[in-house]
């Protein structure tokens, strides 16, 4: 599976370009994950919502952790607030689990992450 090609339940565990952004995300690379992630958010459009939404989530939960860098402490919440709810909705379709990702722990990593600064993770089920 290619760079930024059509994320599929069935072929997430094979897309470079998300795969490459978690490692990103979860390095503190946010900058560069939002980069990746922002490829496959535009290479949705039209094709799955649900899927451009998830995407368009992780690329401001990066952005986020972009501003906090920045030191824009009230654009990182806001940021980060819109990507929660983003993840929220796709919790309340689709359970815990969206294309590996899971939901409510990359909620609970970053919820955590503005209360006492520890770097969030996302985990990814199903790899091997």
């Amino acid at each position: 599976m290619g760079y930024g090609s059509f994320v599929s339940a069935k072929n997430w565990r094979h897309n470079r370009t998300y795969l490459y952004g978690l490692d990103l995300f979860n390095e503190g690379f946010y900058w560069e994950a939002h980069e990746a992630w922002g490829e496959l958010f535009r290479s949705a459009f039209g094709l799955d919502a649900y899927q451009r939404f998830f995407f368009q989530a992780l690329v401001q939960l990066a952005a986020a952790m972009v501003h906090v860098r920045n030191k824009k402490k009230s654009a990182a919440f806001f940021t980060y607030e819109k990507g929660r709810r983003k993840i929220a909705a796709i919790s309340a379709a689709f359970g815990d689990q969206y294309l590996g990702l899971h939901l409510k722990h990359a909620v609970a990593a970053m919820d955590a992450f503005f209360v006492n600064q520890c770097q969030p993770q996302l985990k990814l089920d199903g790899l091997s």
